[in-house]
């Protein structure tokens, strides 16, 4: 997909961009972002580019692990049932992802090899030489800026200007120590950050889950939590079933990180849906829309495009798919092992570190052959061309952490830090001084951004609550 550049003005080249969003289509990012990020902030004489990453949107064949919709459906509700996760119960969760391995592997084993970031870097180059560009120059987000930075390892002769939007430590991703250390690390900060976002509202008109102080707010969640292991919420609607504890987490996990949106209104969504919960569970309240909202999103039906070749389309076993295909081989958990990962995540995020180990539990359970396997010491580059890096300073997501590791792997490099909570500018509060630099960065030739540069939030952008000295930073 391309915007091209506007022929009333001088031409500048080919800008290429990827979203991110392991399995997602790049078309509602394109559609919603290329017009106002190629005229306002690169300029108009630039083409603006676009792709699908494989297995996912448009792609032909994609990753697939169910016949039928009806079948995905069944099968993800039987895991909307699990238990929590614990020593004794993680062998359900050891069945449950050897079970979806085993779907995807026969549905799909044909494509899995063919998936994965460095593959999609791959039809990066090969886009920008069908389109005559010896040189490659490129915006990525998260798992795009991924994708940029196999572009550096694999292909530093085509490099021209490349930004980076909150890269991860991509050859430690699930290593003890690295990336997924520092994930669990900044989203155990989430939590009290949005306590103290909410508290500075003043009320339970803009934050339902408005307290005296963090310390209530904090004590009345982990009630929430103790009520919800004990005894899950009973829900009618869309389906019967119960809401319990894992399911709370997970979506907690999805709004106070800003993985499903910007925090500007997350946030206060998460207040009402805290306020629900805590209604149902302490006062024998009926679940309100916030949780009803929440609950009848995970039964919604998905759209699911037509079959092609006897292949259902879409994107949704390939955020599970591609993360695990490229983090390699992981290897089967032993019991011992998993409790030393269960100690070790919930020691550090005590909130959400179980999400974080079905992942890993996920991973571990995901085979593939003849998978190309990344030569991690092709990372270990000094590059012609300044590589410009950017991350929010917290970062649950992709932290901050990984663009520093990256940029020393990467040594003629710069870090941008955006002085506040969020993930990529896509999702997390936009800063008008980060997007100058990026304008320099394609526009100016040589430019460096100045070393350690921290900029701000633009005001209009700030989630509610939110204030520089509110959270800390």
């Amino acid at each position: 997909m391309m915007l091209p550049a506007n022929p009333n003005v001088p031409f500048l080249g080919t800008i290429y961009s990827h979203p991110g969003g392991a399995g997602n289509p790049s078309e509602p990012y394109f559609l919603s972002a290329a017009q106002t990020f190629r005229d306002v902030i690169l300029g108009p004489g630039w083409n603006f580019v676009t792709w699908d990453a494989r297995g996912a949107g448009q792609t032909t064949p994609t990753l697939t692990c169910f016949e039928t919709a009806e079948e995905r459906y069944a099968f993800e509700q039987r895991g909307r049932v699990l238990p929590p996760i614990s020593k004794s119960t993680w062998p359900q969760w050891q069945t449950y992802y050897r079970d979806y391995n085993a779907k995807c592997q026969a549905l799909s084993g044909d494509v899995i090899p063919y998936i994965g970031f460095i593959q999609s870097t791959r039809d990066l180059v090969s886009i920008a030489t069908a389109m005559g560009e010896s040189k490659i120059n490129f915006w990525g987000f998260s798992n795009g800026a991924n994708i940029g930075a196999w572009l550096v390892a694999l292909y530093p002769e085509r490099l021209g200007n490349l930004v980076l939007d909150s890269v991860s430590k991509i050859p430690e991703r699930f290593s003890p120590g690295t990336s997924v250390e520092f994930e669990l690390q900044d989203h155990g900060k989430m939590l009290d950050y949005f306590f103290r976002a909410c508290q500075t509202t003043g009320s339970t008109t803009n934050c339902a889950f408005h307290g005296p102080d963090t310390t209530s707010m904090y004590n009345r969640y982990v009630a929430i939590e103790k009520a919800l292991l004990e005894q899950p919420i009973t829900m009618t609607s869309p389906q019967p079933g119960t809401y319990n504890l894992e399911n709370f987490k997970s979506d907690v996990f999805l709004m106070i990180s800003g993985n499903a949106g910007p925090p500007a209104y997350l946030w206060p969504f998460l207040g009402a849906f805290l306020a629900d919960v805590e209604n149902v569970l302490i006062n024998n309240g009926a679940p309100g829309e916030a949780l009803q909202t929440v609950y009848q999103g995970s039964f919604a039906p998905r759209p699911v495009s037509p079959p092609v070749n006897g292949r259902q389309q879409g994107g949704t076993d390939a955020q599970q798919g591609i993360p695990c295909t490229d983090s390699g081989p992981l290897g089967q958990l032993s019991q011992k092992d998993f409790e030393t990962r269960l100690s070790s995540f919930n020691r550090k995020d005590p909130r959400f570190g179980t999400l974080f180990l079905q992942q890993y539990l996920a991973c571990s359970e995901w085979t593939g052959v003849n998978v190309e396997r990344p030569d991690f010491a092709l990372l270990e580059k000094k590059t012609p061309n300044v590589i410009t890096f950017i991350s929010h300073k917290i970062d649950p997501l992709c932290p901050i952490e990984g663009d520093k590791s990256m940029s020393r792997r990467f040594r003629n490099s710069r870090v941008i830090t955006i002085d506040a909570v969020g993930h990529t500018q896509l999702l997390g509060p936009n800063s008008t001084p980060a997007y100058m630099q990026v304008h320099e960065c394609f526009n100016t030739p040589g430019y460096k951004a100045p070393r350690d540069l921290v900029v701000q939030v633009d005001d209009g952008a700030r989630p509610f609550g939110y204030t520089g000295s509110t959270l800390g930073l």
